[in-house]
C-alpha cells in the first residue's frame, strides 16, 4: 500500500459522528421540544492542549447549534473547515482575535460581535488576554458530510499567512477591502451582510460587529426587535429582544428554529391544533435562561415575556423565514 492510498484508508477509519443530523431526534420525527441543561450533547473540537470543549444544542437537517469555550490565552487546531455549509460565530464572552489562515485576514473582536464564516472558508479563533472566550456556533445547512471522505479529520493548512516580518517574503500580501454594506432596511433580508453565493466565491471571513448588525422591528400592533447578524439563502441569525410585557404576534417560518435564553425566563406559546378559539385556557412553554427550545418549521408561535426586564434571545431559523 502506498502513501496515498494509507491516507485514503486513515480518513475512512475516521467517519462522521453518529449523531451529526440526527440530534436530539432524526428529522423525520421533528417535534416542539425544550433543550435543558442535561439534555446537551458535550464533546471537544480540536487536537489536546488547542482544543474547545462544546454543547450541541441540535444537529438537524437544516442546521448544526453549539455552543463552544476556549480557555484564556488559547486557541484551536486545527483551522476549521466547512465543505457543506456556512458557519456563523456569536461571542458571548471574551475578546477573540478570528483568523483566515490561507489570506491572512485577521479581526479583532468583543463580546457581542459577530464572525461570517462562508461556506469552505479556513477559520481559527486565537485569545490573547486574560479572558475566555465564549461562543454560540451556527453551521448550515450541514456541518460534515460523509460523502467526502474527510469524516472529521481536518487537514492542516500548508502554508498559513501569519505576519513572519523577519522570513523574507513571509509577510505575502494581504486584501484588505471589506464588503460593501448593504442598505439596513427590511429589503436587506436574505443578504446580509452581502450575497450568500458572493461571499462563498470570495472565502473571505467577514466580521459583524454589534453595530453592524441589521435591526428589524418585527409585528405590525405588537412589537419586538430582530438584529440580524446573517441573513442568507442558507440561514438566519438574529438577536431577539423582548420589552418588558411584551408578546409578539403570531407567526410561522418556513425553516426550523432554534431559540436560546440569553437574558430572562422566555415564554413560547404554540397554537395548539385543536385548541378552542377564544378560550380563556392555553398551554405555554417556560424557556429559562440558558436554556433552548427547538421549533419545527411551520409551526405557529408566539414570544412572551413576563419577567421585569428585557429579555435576549438568540434565533437561529433557517433556511427560510
Amino acid at each position: 500500500m502506498d502513501e496515498k492510498e494509507e491516507k485514503k484508508a486513515e480518513v475512512q477509519q475516521v467517519p462522521i459522528p453518529a449523531w451529526i443530523g440526527k440530534f436530539p431526534f432524526r428529522p423525520e420525527e421533528k417535534r416542539f421540544i425544550v433543550i435543558r441543561r442535561g439534555d446537551e450533547l458535550s464533546g471537544f473540537y480540536g487536537f489536546e492542549g488547542h482544543q474547545v470543549a462544546l454543547r450541541r444544542f441540535v444537529s438537524l437537517d437544516q442546521f448544526t447549534v453549539s455552543q463552544w469555550t476556549l480557555t484564556a490565552g488559547n486557541y484551536y487546531e486545527p483551522a476549521g473547515q466547512h465543505n457543506y455549509g456556512d458557519e456563523i460565530y456569536y461571542f458571548l464572552e471574551g475578546d477573540p482575535v478570528a483568523f483566515a489562515p490561507e489570506t491572512g485576514e485577521t479581526y479583532q473582536l468583543h463580546a457581542g460581535d459577530a464572525l461570517y464564516i462562508p461556506q469552505g472558508t479556513r477559520h481559527q479563533i486565537f485569545g490573547f488576554n486574560e479572558k475566555k472566550v465564549v461562543t454560540i456556533s451556527i453551521v448550515a445547512p450541514r456541518i460534515w458530510a460523509a460523502e467526502d471522505k474527510m469524516g472529521t479529520v481536518i487537514p492542516p493548512v500548508k502554508e498559513p499567512r501569519f505576519y513572519k516580518a523577519w522570513e523574507e517574503g513571509g509577510r505575502g500580501e494581504v486584501a484588505h477591502s471589506r464588503h460593501a454594506p448593504s442598505i439596513p432596511n427590511i429589503d436587506s433580508l436574505g443578504h446580509w451582510p452581502m450575497e450568500g453565493k458572493k461571499a462563498r466565491q470570495g472565502k473571505k471571513i467577514i466580521p459583524v460587529r454589534a453595530e453592524e448588525q441589521l435591526p428589524l422591528i418585527h409585528g405590525k400592533e405588537r412589537h419586538v426587535l430582530f438584529s440580524f447578524v446573517v441573513s442568507n439563502d442558507y440561514i438566519n441569525v438574529a438577536l431577539l429582544q423582548i420589552p418588558v410585557g411584551g408578546i409578539s404576534e403570531v407567526e410561522r417560518h418556513k425553516g426550523d428554529e432554534l431559540l436560546y435564553a440569553l437574558r430572562g425566563d422566555l415564554v413560547v406559546q404554540l397554537e395548539e391544533p385543536g385548541e378552542a378559539k377564544g378560550s380563556a385556557v392555553s398551554l405555554c412553554h417556560h424557556v429559562f435562561q440558558g436554556e433552548k427550545c427547538f421549533i419545527p418549521g411551520g409551526t405557529p408561535h408566539k414570544y412572551l415575556n413576563f419577567n421585569t426586564a428585557p429579555i435576549e434571545a438568540f434565533a437561529v431559523i433557517g433556511p427560510g423565514l
